[in-house]
């Protein structure tokens, strides 16, 4: 029979809860919950997180240290997300505090601000690749270590996988290679 395929955008702790109650056959998330005992990993991926700009942006030009990164203003996901968060923390190691201005849930319409020259953004390298190979976008050098996070497949412990879940996880390896427990 046929395969049926839905893909539903969504936060991580509702999707989670989806999963769990059996609403969803499986998770891909780019952050797993701080408790998954009722779920298992079926991939693994390290994720790399880049600062970019307008390529006629300043930061464009050359190396910046923290602080002058820091100064920016910058264009960020929902303050829920995994980069928001992590931006924020960075700000906060450096003593800063964020300068944000515009709060936007999609790393497309962030893409097309940035390109805009509105502000700069710290977004998943994966997300903005083409915009990168066009030279659309500029990758911003910084004196910091590189930042990332791991994204998950995840799915409930106790229910049966079908061949069709396993196979699609297989396939999301094959064009993202990454580890398969």
């Amino acid at each position: 029979g046929n395969i049926e395929v839905r893909i539903i955008t969504g936060h991580s702790v509702e999707l989670v809860e989806q999963l769990k109650s059996n609403q969803l056959d499986m998770l891909y998330v780019a952050q797993p919950p701080s408790s998954y005992c009722d779920l298992v990993c079926l991939y693994t991926r390290p994720e790399r997180i880049i600062f970019v700009c307008s390529p006629t942006h300043t930061a464009a030009q050359r190396k910046l240290t923290a602080a002058e990164l820091m100064d920016q203003s910058f264009i960020v996901t929902e303050q829920s997300g995994i980069c928001y968060g992590m931006l924020h923390e960075l700000a906060l190691r450096f003593g800063k505090e964020l300068d944000v201005s515009v709060e936007v849930d999609s790393v497309h319409i962030i893409a097309e601000l940035v390109q805009k020259g509105m502000g700069i953004a710290f977004v998943p390298d994966y997300s903005v690749k083409d915009y990168l190979k066009a030279g659309t976008l500029a990758e911003i050098s910084v004196d910091i270590e590189e930042q990332g996070y791991l994204s998950h497949i995840l799915c409930h412990k106790n229910r049966w996988r079908s061949p069709a879940i396993t196979g699609f996880a297989e396939m999301i390896n094959s064009v993202r290679p990454g580890e398969m427990p």
